[in-house]
């Protein structure tokens, strides 16, 4: 059941983008979010970063790695590190 919540939520909200690992693509439903506030929880210090957010049901691969790029129309992020998974959604930071 939450699978299929964090489906409809990420596609409703997100946008069919290219996931690249290598010469491999797949499309997939993302949410791209700017200037998302993390809090580091070893040092309680805040920080922005803007993140790719994706249902993981529907992820191609068994998880993100870095180095791994999202490509949309007007351009390409590259995933820099795995921020939170909570078993059914992932957020990633992106550059």
């Amino acid at each position: 059941m939450f699978d299929l919540a964090a489906s409809i939520s990420v596609g409703v909200f997100g946008a069919d983008l290219t996931y690249s690992r290598g010469a491999e693509t797949h499309i997939v439903r993302i949410l791209i979010e700017r200037n998302l506030q993390i809090v580091d929880e070893d040092t309680g210090a805040g920080q922005y970063i803007n993140a790719a957010v994706f249902a993981n049901a529907e992820f191609p691969y068994d998880k993100p790695l870095d180095g791994d790029t999202i490509t949309a129309p007007d351009r390409t992020w590259k995933v820099l590190r795995k921020v939170s998974d909570d078993g059914h959604v992932s957020t990633v930071e992106i550059r």
